[in-house]
């Protein structure tokens, strides 16, 4: 209790006092009341200082392991940023080089819509040195006829080296006729139609089926990747849609930007349309640096090897062969070639020149020959010159065509006379070299409207394969046989 309040108490008891008798009054009693004091608690400094110490050791921890989680972040980000850039084929049916690729190939039976066609066969085999292909031609899909001709079957035999390597320079393709064999067993022609057509882009032009192929001369092939064999064909790494003819792989547009594939980036082809033309070739260009694809639309691995991709636009399987292979273009005069960006062909006979050696015209000496197949007897009748000057001139004008050509002989001499590579003719035909040679028959020229009925093949398919064969048929516009004219449809 305040002291002045005690005071006051005071003085009010000494004044009620002083009224009162000194025999009333009691004097009170004062009792001042006072809380007790407090106890202390005893403070223990050492058990405080390590649990502060202990809090800060564990926020230092947990800001170093966050910070340890971001850099390892960074770290792994950076990590799968390089690793994407990688080139790899894992999955799928792909085979390394060298290996036997039958497991690579397809199962084939008929489609029940295909009733009037016989059963598709296929078989493929391995010697060590060369992978062969044989089948019969049928589809192991409904074949549904998108142009006049219709399915027949053949006897198809693709033969390609079982350890490819690369060329020390780039082929290019021929314009007609198979480049490729697709894992059913079907050939694959490169991205253009015949002459007729204009060499156009079949693809472009919607004259394929729902599986990106059509009939030619009876043959089925394809022009464009065969989606209708796969479930998912763009989302399908190590996919091995088809083989080219020097023995590369065609695999379906997936890249594998690591070695467990968990990185995926599309496979684009570098060439673009930039002519709005008809011809196929001369539409398109190489672009630099449009693709990391190559101009024969492929891609050397991280572990060396070479694949080609089956890419969603132009050339759609191969721009040129990487690889060695037989199945070279054949000049056709018309300076559109398949050679990268420079679309440069590679030259064919030379009507202006022939003549000039002559000293006669152009048209006179086309007129003189007549044809097709030209009548040299009746040439040089008509233009009044021997023979021997006739095929001179010719040949010195790139036409390419042996006297022993034009002259009767047993079927040894005429075939001995074609200098021709007969296996890569065949191959082209997908028919083996007896069946090529016995159709070609004993006179000469060989009647090739019949060695083709005899094969199963349209005339023009037969001319173009005899030139990938390089045989001495020249087949460039305005040639001795006249070039490829025939509808590849």
């Amino acid at each position: 209790m305040p002291k002045k309040f005690n005071i006051f108490v005071l003085l009010l008891s000494v004044l009620a006092l002083a009224a009162c008798s000194p025999a009333e009054v009691e004097v009170p009693v004062i009792v001042e009341i006072t809380a007790p004091p407090a106890t202390a608690v005893p403070v223990d400094t050492a058990a405080t200082e390590a649990a502060q110490a202990a809090a800060i050791s564990a926020a230092v921890e947990a800001t170093t392991a966050a910070q340890a989680a971001a850099e390892q972040a960074v770290a792994d980000a950076d990590a799968a940023a390089v690793d994407a850039t990688g080139k790899f084929i894992v999955g799928g049916n792909y085979v390394a080089s060298g290996e036997c690729p039958s497991s690579t190939f397809l199962s084939v039976s008929a489609d029940p819509a295909n009733g009037a066609y016989p059963a598709p066969e296929l078989n493929v085999t391995c010697d060590g040195t060369t992978v062969t292909v044989t089948g019969n031609g049928i589809p192991n899909f409904e074949f549904v006829q998108i142009t006049p001709s219709d399915l027949t079957a053949a006897t198809h035999q693709f033969q390609f080296p079982q350890s490819p390597a690369l060329a020390a320079e780039t082929t290019e393709l021929p314009l007609l006729g198979a480049v490729a064999v697709a894992v059913n067993g079907m050939p694959i022609f490169g991205p253009n139609e015949a002459e007729n057509l204009g060499y156009g882009d079949p693809f472009l032009d919607e004259i394929l089926d729902f599986c990106n192929g059509h009939t030619g001369g009876g043959q089925y092939h394809f022009h464009a990747a065969p989606n209708c064999l796969f479930t998912d064909l763009n989302n399908s790494p190590g996919l091995v849609v088809a083989y080219a003819l020097d023995g590369f792989p065609i695999v379906a547009p997936v890249i594998c930007g690591n070695a467990d594939c968990s990185a995926q980036r599309v496979a684009e082809s570098t060439w673009d349309r930039t002519n709005d033309v008809k011809d196929a070739w001369a539409a398109h260009t190489v672009v630099p640096g449009k693709s990391e694809l190559d101009e024969c639309n492929g891609l050397v691995l991280d572990d060396g090897s070479y694949v080609y991709f089956a890419t969603a636009t132009f050339p759609y399987f191969l721009g040129c062969y990487r690889g060695t292979t037989t199945l070279a273009r054949q000049g056709n005069g018309d300076g559109n070639g398949a050679n990268g960006a420079n679309g440069a062909g590679t030259g064919g006979p030379d009507f202006a020149a022939a003549a000039g050696t002559l000293g006669i015209t152009e048209d006179a000496l086309r007129d003189a020959l007549g044809g097709p197949p030209p009548n040299i007897d009746a040439a040089v009748v008509t233009l009044g010159i021997s023979r021997e000057v006739l095929v001179a001139a010719l040949v010195a004008a790139g036409f390419n065509l042996p006297t022993q050509l034009l002259e009767e002989g047993s079927a040894a001499a005429v075939q001995d006379a074609l200098q021709g590579d007969f296996v890569a003719a065949a191959n082209a035909l997908g028919v083996t070299e007896e069946q090529l040679r016995t159709a070609l028959g004993t006179t000469a020229p060989p009647n090739l409207e019949a060695a083709a009925a005899l094969l199963g093949v349209n005339r023009e398919a037969l001319v173009a394969a005899m030139l990938l064969g390089g045989f001495p048929v020249p087949g460039g516009a305005g040639g001795l046989i006249p070039q490829v004219g025939g509808n590849d449809n």
